[in-house]
């Protein structure tokens, strides 16, 4: 992996953690979690780094999320995590962040 490919990875996995906390903020706020990027954006609880690509699903009980950049040109290109009762996204242990093909 080069070094390029480890900053954009680096910054694929900032903004999981950055959804990861917008979407407790938001839980706090109103009971259940937001279902896509976009109301958080919205909201103002996350902004993501131009060029990511975010896949995400939310139900009232958790969420799953993945990042990606497809300028990665080796190595891992995204990052998944899920909490609660939620799709997997690509993680196999719940609140652990995986990078992935």
């Amino acid at each position: 992996m080069s070094f390029g490919d480890e900053g954009t990875l680096a910054a694929v996995k900032r903004d999981i953690r950055n959804f990861m906390t917008a979407q407790e903020a938001y839980r706090q706020k109103w009971g259940d979690y937001a279902t896509d990027a976009a109301t958080l954006d919205r909201l103002g609880l996350l902004t993501l780094t131009p060029g990511h690509i975010v896949k995400c699903t939310g139900t009232p009980t958790g969420y799953s999320v993945t990042v990606s950049n497809d300028a990665i040109l080796d190595g891992p290109r995204r990052c998944s995590v899920y909490i609660g009762d939620a799709a997997r996204a690509a993680g196999k242990q719940e609140g652990r962040l995986e990078s992935h093909e």
